[in-house]
């Protein structure tokens, strides 16, 4: 009679669970933190990626998404898909200097920078 046994294969480039003293807790994992802290997980594994401490890591916020409506200039109001077809000027374009920051006047009556296209060698 042979004994079969079990086999146990590590797996390339898989580490085990790393666990994590933050303020005297008791050791935690990513996942535990992400959620004890109010932060993403992929937030906190992507900063720890990055090469922060783990306590700058969680003390700070997530940033949130800018979410961009309409565009008001000189008191009307109309969507980027309007402005584009008003302008000429390509609504993803409109929508960058908006997230950029410009001045909305601006946004809508500077000239779009012309790049011309490289000749494929």
């Amino acid at each position: 009679m042979t004994k079969s046994v079990a086999k146990t294969r590590k797996k390339s480039g898989v580490e085990p669970r790393k666990l994590y003293v933050v303020d005297g807790m008791p050791p935690r994992s990513i996942r535990d933190l992400a959620i004890a802290y109010q932060i993403a997980e992929t937030v906190l594994r992507t900063r720890l990626g990055y090469g922060w401490d783990i306590e700058h890591a969680l003390a700070r916020p997530a940033r949130k998404n800018r979410k961009i409506g309409d565009l008001t200039v000189d008191g009307k109001t109309m969507t980027f898909k309007e402005w584009s077809m008003l302008t000429g000027i390509a609504e993803s374009i409109l929508r960058n200097r908006v997230w950029l920051g410009w001045d909305p006047v601006d946004v809508l009556n500077k000239p779009v920078r012309f790049r011309p296209k490289r000749k494929a060698n």
